[in-house]
């Protein structure tokens, strides 16, 4: 069974290889890698295909060009139309897998009667040589996580999920969603099918380089507008979980107000010192995690 790879790239050239390669590194060795570079023609296109070089003449990869940047959400859609795998993954440009990440969530699906359509697995997050977060969680009875999406106490980053083809015969990414575009997915995933847990840590969220942030009032417009289109599934639970979402989703404006202020950027500042003083001590061992993995 064939699993596509889908990594949409934009701005980050420098990391890209590192992305591609840890697929080609798989256990799991049926994958077919599919670029798609959502660059306009410019400098970051030229940086995209020189990086590309090293792989394009390989039998499954495809390096898919956007004519102009059009947004994550579309490079995705582009990557899921070329492709007749019968499981498709995202890998964002800037992250990287364990090489028995395709092999551990494969046996998942297989392990699954049909309800089950997508699998996600735990991750680490990294700055840099340093692992500061381990995100797990255990899994219920009805493959649902709506609730913990939108509360943030389950975190599945697309880097981390892979799907049955019969997902997209069903729904694709909403293509007007600059940010959110992994959430507002799910969310709409959780409407039709159920999502397994693979309890391994094998994924790396890599939080160095540029970061593709948009500002806090195009990110308040975008959280407005998801809650709005899932208004009606919010209404369905109950009252109290309810006011968790809103108290969550009001609480990352928050966050955003005060990143935008120059505490924030003192705050950060004040934290490189510590870690200089210290030799940049490991703030977790990320060993631990993988080992087994």
């Amino acid at each position: 069974m064939r699993v596509a790879v889908i990594i949409p790239t934009f701005k980050r050239s420098y990391d890209l290889s590192r992305a591609v390669s840890s697929i080609l590194s798989q256990t799991y060795k049926d994958t077919e890698i599919i670029v798609v570079d959502d660059n306009n023609d410019d400098e970051y296109r030229k940086e995209t295909e020189k990086a590309m070089e090293q792989f394009i003449h390989l039998p499954n990869v495809k390096y898919i060009k956007h004519s102009q940047n059009r947004n994550g959400a579309v490079a995705r859609n582009t990557g899921i139309k070329n492709s007749n795998a019968e499981f498709i993954a995202f890998l964002d440009d800037d992250d990287l897998w364990l090489p028995r990440k395709i092999e551990k969530q494969i046996e998942i699906m297989n392990s699954k009667d049909s309800s089950y359509s997508g699998v996600a697995c735990f991750h680490i997050r990294k700055y840099k040589n340093f692992a500061y977060k381990a995100v797990s969680f255990k899994e219920n009875e009805n493959g649902n996580y709506f609730f913990e999406l939108l509360t943030g106490e389950k975190s599945t980053p697309t880097s981390t999920l892979l799907f049955r083809r019969e997902v997209f015969d069903k729904i694709m990414f909403d293509e007007s969603f600059f940010r959110h575009q992994d959430i507002e997915f799910l969310a709409n995933f959780y409407r039709h099918f159920k999502m397994a847990i693979c309890p391994h840590f094998l994924v790396s969220i890599q939080l160095e380089g540029k970061r593709n942030y948009l500002t806090k009032d195009k990110v308040f417009t975008i959280k407005q507008k998801l809650l709005e289109k899932y208004k009606n599934d919010i209404s369905q639970i109950s009252l109290t979980m309810q006011e968790e979402i809103y108290n969550y989703q009001n609480l990352e404006l928050s966050k955003m107000k005060f990143q935008s202020s120059i505490f924030y950027s003192l705050a950060k500042k004040t934290l490189a010192v510590m870690l200089g003083l210290t030799k940049y001590r490991r703030f977790m061992n990320l060993e631990k995690y993988w080992e087994n993995a």
